[in-house]
């Protein structure tokens, strides 16, 4: 234990712990559990003097012999979890950490010293090739579900079932917060108050908030994205509406673990458009593709909002309130004139029956029917079609900019997700436009 570094592994005891506390830069490491000193000044002598005959000198090691030791006899611990993230669980390996740091929206959860990426099947393929090159053993699991998942009640069995207040509505609509967030938020306290259905809304303590996000954590074991809306729907009833101070919550406030994006491969999206039929529903789906559009702004859309010319679709309102410009694909135009041959929209671009914009519903079994009819087992959302589309749009160009500013990104970082895929020669195309159709 001497060189460098000298290293103490003892039994717990108070005083020898206070001792090494004592001695100038000491450290404890607590994943090899052990005492770290630097061998400075009269370091080494202070320690055997403390020690005594309680101290052999065989047991002297050292510090590259160690390293070497650990090296050999603690493994990496790979575990994907169920959020579709892969945690990095194991020994500090500066090296080893370069490396994870290469792969894009890496994070590192300081409360557990591990760093995590996001679950794909070529991710974990290139991280198993690291460790194998280094020389470090490891081994891959998958993490389970904690029991059975208590699904939500319904309101049929709910004794006092109490709808969300309108008050609640009311500041949301004030604030302007989006019609998606407006859904989420009063879905979320709705569940909250009636978890208490028999107290008064004012009367919940903290202690209760705490348990009845304990309850969704535990028992519906729901993601971490669904439990921080549920805790900003709860602050926001609170702090906005009731006008009260901050609360704070002594959880451990989930931090989002970005996924890669599920997306369909190309022979899969041509199936899609080749057998959906419907021109309105062909025209929604290339859309979707051609686009990359949100649905909340393909339902917005209007038919003022095409400048054919320049071959450019305004999108109003989208994502943060902003305007931006997406370039529509050639193809798509065929799929337009079609469609508003035989259904004639007189202001939204797609409507329903008595004139009003097409629903999100309506829109979402479109694309989930459109799925089923060519055979795709995986739960396509028009989500998916915008990941589709940029996923197809980076392996054509590899235009990084130019997809951030299409999608309506506000930071690059969120774009780079789909830096994962290869990347192509960088030309002008458009995935909708590159299908063989």
């Amino acid at each position: 234990m001497f060189d460098k570094k000298i290293f103490i592994k003892m039994p717990v005891n108070e005083v020898d712990i206070q001792f090494i506390k004592s001695l100038k830069y000491s450290k404890w490491d607590k994943t090899r559990k052990i005492w770290h000193v630097t061998n400075y000044g009269t370091n080494l002598e202070k320690i055997k003097s403390h020690f005594g005959i309680r101290l052999k000198e065989s047991e002297l090691v050292k510090s590259e012999d160690v390293y070497s030791a650990w090296n050999n006899s603690v493994e990496i611990k790979i575990v994907r979890t169920l959020s579709g993230r892969l945690k990095i669980i194991g020994r500090y390996d500066k090296a080893l950490n370069t490396r994870i740091k290469e792969f894009p929206y890496w994070q590192y959860d300081r409360m557990n010293k591990c760093f995590s990426i996001p679950y794909s099947e070529r991710f974990l393929n290139s991280l198993k090739a690291i460790l194998t090159n280094s020389g470090i053993s490891f081994s891959y699991i998958e993490e389970e579900r904690k029991g059975p998942r208590e699904k939500r009640k319904k309101k049929e069995e709910i004794k006092n079932y109490r709808s969300c207040p309108d008050e609640y509505l009311f500041k949301l609509k004030e604030l302007r917060y989006s019609e998606n967030t407006v859904k989420n938020y009063v879905t979320m306290f709705t569940e909250f108050i009636n978890y208490y259905s028999q107290k008064n809304i004012d009367e919940i303590t903290e202690n209760q908030i705490r348990d009845f996000l304990m309850y969704l954590n535990e028992k519906r074991q729901v993601s971490d994205s669904y439990l921080n809306i549920a805790i900003n729907s709860i602050k926001f009833y609170y702090e906005k509406v009731r006008k009260g101070e901050r609360r704070r919550y002594d959880l451990n406030r989930p931090k989002s673990g970005k996924k890669l994006p599920i997306y369909l491969t190309f022979e899969e999206m041509k199936k899609v458009i080749k057998l959906t039929d419907n021109p309105k529903h062909r025209a929604i789906i290339a859309l979707f593709y051609g686009t990359g559009i949100r649905l909340s702004e393909l339902v917005n859309c209007k038919l003022d909002d095409f400048d054919w010319g320049r071959r450019k679709l305004l999108i109003r309102n989208g994502k943060g309130k902003k305007e931006r410009y997406v370039d529509i694909p050639k193809r798509f135009e065929g799929y337009y004139k079609e469609y508003v041959k035989h259904y004639r929209p007189a202001v939204y671009l797609f409507e329903g029956i008595s004139g009003q914009k097409y629903s999100r519903r309506s829109v979402q079994q479109v694309v989930k029917q459109a799925a089923r009819r060519a055979g795709i087992n995986k739960v396509i959302t028009p989500h998916k079609l915008r990941h589709t589309f940029a996923s197809h749009q980076y392996e054509l160009t590899k235009d990084i900019r130019w997809l951030q500013e299409n999608l309506g990104h506000s930071s690059i970082r969120t774009t780079e997700i789909y830096t994962h895929l290869p990347g192509g020669t960088g030309e002008d195309k458009n995935p909708l436009d590159e299908l063989d159709i």
